[in-house]
């Protein structure tokens, strides 16, 4: 028999983290050429800080059951390599929360397209969906999955939108109102790689079993 999330479905992840990235713009830009492993430890940081909660219910909701936010953990079954070794694949941030009788856990896969990993970043992002659709460890459930993908060029844009036409994407950059203020070096930065950065979510529950 499931046992359905309770505290999860209220857990603002996304509004979060398009908080972080909605302000974080121009770092973003200035990173583009390689920047997961910043992103990873920011966005990290940002679930264990009430900065950017949409408004003040999500970020007492978030203060009051947060209790770790770990990055890099073994959460998933370990598989046999073809050499006859074993594989242990781990989710980039696992946030673990609720009372000490019901614990709950969210897990957050994250992709970032840079200069460097343009060809692969599609790929990336539909192995992590496929990684998430399988299971994890019994001691992280029930959990949230979250597969969580930046993408930052038009071509990639589009080709995420051929390939997955009903993702959720929130479009980040250029913004449709407003926008990041950009120094004379961002701006130059802008014109040279013309970036266009968009969030695609996609999400799962893993329920005990």
């Amino acid at each position: 028999m499931s046992q359905k999330l309770i505290d999860a479905v209220d857990v603002p992840i996304a509004d979060i983290i398009i908080g972080w990235a909605r302000q974080n713009i121009a770092r973003i830009i200035r990173a583009y050429s390689g920047w997961e492993g910043w992103a990873q430890v920011e966005i990290a940081t940002a679930l264990y800080n009430d900065r950017y909660a949409p408004n003040a219910d999500a970020r007492d909701a978030m203060l009051a059951i947060t209790t770790t936010v770990s990055r890099e953990v073994a959460i998933y079954p370990p598989t046999p390599t073809a050499k006859g070794g074993v594989s242990q694949k781990r989710a980039d941030i696992v946030v673990e929360f609720g009372a000490p009788s019901r614990r709950e856990f969210i897990v957050i896969e994250l992709k970032c397209e840079g200069f460097y990993n343009k060809e692969a970043f599609v790929q990336a992002v539909k192995e992590d969906t496929v990684k998430v659709n399988g299971d994890i460890e019994h001691s992280y459930k029930p959990a949230r999955a979250w597969v969580l993908g930046f993408s930052t060029s038009q071509e990639v844009y589009d080709e995420m939108v051929r390939q997955r036409p009903k993702a959720n994407v929130i479009k980040l950059y250029p913004a449709l109102q407003g926008g990041p203020r950009l120094s004379p070096d961002e701006l130059n930065t802008v014109q040279k790689v013309k970036p266009v950065i968009a969030l695609w979510i996609f999400e799962k529950e893993l329920l005990m079993r």
